[in-house]
């Protein structure tokens, strides 16, 4: 079978008959819908052979160019046109069979004045009336369509390279506003008689206005105008009367007036009356109002028509993810969650598991915690994972939470924690490691547990750059599914994912996902045994905070910090010491694109003198860093722990664990930075685990700007043996970390 050639449409003159204009209408002209190119039409058979056929038609109605007419209750015209291309059936002629479906609330309009009219239109561009030719059978009373159309218009024979043209009048009782989002529309139906199964249809869609109207455009919002908030996204929609005119929809947003972000252009082409369009919003602070506004420009941006203001708040319940957890895994490790409910009513929690290739896997856990009460969930509580798998979490709340997760090491030695990574802030397509190695610094190699948020298979490329930012390696983990868990090895453990980076090999790792979010964990394990984690950033900063910088502080603890140049520019990166009263000592560092800079505090990097210190890390560049604690060795225990760093949050801070020679032998510190330019005046309460009920005495100072604040069980004001959550409470911005520690470990976590 042959399809209509281009020459054949080219054939084609489209010429309608224009009808009567009324008087009081603004200019007018035909508003017709795309052409519909109808092929292997058949004709009845002819010495027993069927004859391939081919129309092309078009439907429309006669309006104003500013959509203010028709009016309802109004009669006006509508046409519908065929035109007979390629082969001729019958001498010449294609016998056509026109019908038509009209829009909502519209009906056919038939009497004396208003006839139902039909032309013939030449090859040549010659007119013909044809209404009263009995061979054009021009209808004046429809029967029901035969061919999916509402009404019958007629079938007649139509010559090759030819037009025929049907003139109607309908009138319409209620308003149309016809676009790409609605139904109101005028269909046509052209056929051969006995082709039904071939039929295309073609359409139009009408705009028929209440009282006329200007024709400026204007800006209007569906009801209700955001949709799908969640804690981190909300869909804002808008709806354009656009009156024809092309042109571009955006959106401001921000959480003040005037607005701090406008989306992507949404364009809108020419001829629609009306035009929906959204954005979906992401990356948003729970518990938090945002204002935002649609705007449409016409003529190159150059005219503006906005809309008015709108409002709406995210929600404030909490969604974090566990890029690594494990029930007896990689030769014993287990995993325990620790999650404070820190809304306003009691919480109802859960967890969801998944293995290694993104499925579901076990009964899952959930509990429905008090206010400022925690829940504490060990994945080797048979509800997770089988004894020796490992893979990730999912963290749902109904209220605000904050969470952890600690590691615990085979035969009971240093265990480490990382803060659960909230999907608002701490998800990202690329995140940065700071601090990546393979028997560096005496023997210190890393592994990295991600997780693919996205919602279907991802391609996951991992950058490893030198001090220097130079390339070291590439590597893939190809098709990685959604929510499955991969476990990277720096060094050459046998598994498929090592890296297998050079021995002595200290730098950094950027992680890419080509498809959506994803998330990672990084565990950094020491010559002794020492074990700490910290999480993958999201985004990089040119002002870091850091609670905790030692200098033989306590009786021997050290920091170190792994700072990453996020970027493909020469920095210079300042590390601003503050003592308890908030003196400052600068140490400036140059860092080259790309690179990884190491400061370690216990030499010359660090403070003139030992000490307990705050630091603020600066940067010409935006950066990524975090901090090595490092603890004396005692006997032959040897610890360490991680933290990242903070922009500063302001209060509360939850902390889901706090204890005072618990009944599994930890304790707890605290380590409080103001992180603002005035003194603060902070607030350390707790509550019981179990209950939420207040307890302890509430321990409260005043920190000069920058200054540290270092609250330690026993003397914290926590009652000996008592395991609790704790609400820092201030008016300023704060860093906060706490440290847990007993006889043979020693691990952090931040506070949320």
């Amino acid at each position: 079978m042959k399809k209509l050639s281009v020459l054949g449409v080219a054939a084609l003159l489209w010429l309608c008959v224009s009808p009567v204009v009324p008087a009081s209408a603004a200019t007018l002209q035909w508003l017709d819908g795309q052409s519909a190119y109808q092929y292997d039409t058949y004709c009845d058979i002819i010495g027993g052979n069927t004859v391939e056929t081919a129309a092309i038609s078009y439907v429309g109605y006669y309006g104003a160019t500013d959509l203010s007419w028709p009016l309802i209750n109004q009669a006006y015209q509508g046409h519908i046109v065929t035109g007979a291309a390629g082969n001729g059936c019958y001498a010449g002629t294609q016998l056509l069979d026109t019908e038509v479906t009209l829009p909502p609330y519209t009906s056919l309009t038939v009497d004396a004045s208003h006839p139902i009219k039909c032309y013939f239109i030449s090859s040549t561009g010659a007119v013909q009336d044809v209404t009263t030719d009995p061979n054009a059978n021009c209808v004046q009373t429809p029967q029901a369509g035969i061919h999916g159309g509402q009404y019958e218009l007629g079938q007649r024979l139509v010559p090759t390279g030819g037009l025929f043209e049907v003139l109607f009048w309908m009138t319409t009782t209620a308003v149309l506003k016809g676009s790409e989002t609605t139904t109101d529309k005028l269909y046509g139906v052209v056929t051969d008689a006995t082709a039904f199964t071939l039929t295309v249809p073609m359409y139009q869609w009408v705009w028929v206005s209440a009282s006329g109207g200007s024709g400026t455009p204007n800006v209007t919002y569906p009801s209700p105008p955001t949709t799908k908030i969640t804690d981190a996204t909300a869909t804002i929609t808008t709806v354009v009367n656009c009156y024809g005119i092309a042109g571009n929809i955006y959106f401001d947003i921000g959480t003040t007036i005037p607005y701090s972000y406008t989306t992507g252009a949404v364009a809108v082409p020419a001829g629609y009356s009306t035009f929906n369009a959204w954005a979906n919003i992401t990356g948003l602070v729970p518990g938090t109002s945002y204002h935002w506004r649609a705007k449409f420009t016409t003529n190159g941006g150059a005219t503006y028509y906005f809309g008015a203001d709108q409002v709406f708040t995210t929600t404030n319940t909490g969604i974090e993810v566990l890029p690594f957890v494990s029930n007896a895994a990689y030769g014993g490790y287990t995993t325990t969650v620790y999650v404070q409910n820190a809304g306003s009513a009691p919480a109802h929690f859960s967890l969801a598991y998944f293995d290694q290739n993104g499925n579901p896997v076990g009964l899952g856990d959930s509990a429905t915690i008090p206010v400022n009460a925690s829940w504490t969930v060990s994945q080797s509580n048979g509800r997770s994972f089988a004894a020796g798998q490992a893979g990730s979490a999912i963290l749902y709340s109904d209220q605000p939470l904050a969470a952890f997760v600690n590691e615990f090491a085979p035969g009971g030695g240093d265990a480490t924690s990382y803060t659960a990574v909230p999907t608002y802030g701490g998800l990202a397509q690329t995140l940065y490691a700071p601090a990546i190695a393979r028997a560096a610094y005496g023997g210190y190699t890393t592994g990295i547990g991600l997780v693919n948020l996205s919602s279907g298979p991802a391609n996951i490329t991992i950058t490893y750059r030198d001090s220097g930012g130079n390339l070291v390696k590439e590597q893939g983990l190809a098709q990685v599914p959604a929510h499955a868990y991969r476990a990277v090895y720096s060094g050459v453990s046998g598994g498929s994912n090592d890296a297998g980076l050079a021995s002595n090999f200290a730098g950094t790792a950027t992680i890419t996902s080509d498809s959506g979010w994803v998330a990672a964990i990084v565990n950094e394990v020491g010559p002794g045994g020492q074990f700490s984690s910290y999480d993958a950033i999201s985004t990089g900063a040119t002002t870091l905070n850091a609670p905790v910088a030692l200098k033989a502080a306590y009786g021997g603890y050290n920091t170190g910090m792994a700072i990453q140049n996020t970027t493909a520019t020469t920095g210079s990166v300042t590390v601003t010491y503050y003592d308890s009263i908030g003196t400052p000592t600068a140490k400036v560092f140059s860092i080259a694109p790309n690179a990884y800079l190491g400061v370690y505090q216990g030499a010359a990097d660090g403070p003139n003198t030992s000490g307990a210190y705050t630091a603020v890390v600066t940067s010409t560049v935006p950066i990524a860093a975090i901090v090595n604690e490092v603890a004396p060795v005692t006997g032959t225990a040897q610890q360490s722990t991680s933290y990242n760093t903070s922009s500063g949050a302001a209060a509360p801070i939850d902390l889901p664990l706090v204890e005072n020679a618990g009944s599994d032998g930890w304790s707890t510190g605290l380590g409080i930075m103001n992180v603002g330019t005035a003194s603060a005046t902070i607030t350390v309460s707790y509550f019981l685990a179990s209950t939420g009920a207040s307890v302890g005495t509430p321990q409260t100072v005043t920190l000069a700007p920058k200054a540290s604040w270092g609250l330690y069980q026993p003397t914290g004001g926590l009652p000996a043996g008592t395991r609790a959550t704790a609400v820092v409470s201030s008016a300023g911005q704060l860093a906060v970390i706490c440290n847990e520690s007993n006889a043979t470990s020693f691990m952090s976590y931040a506070g949320q």
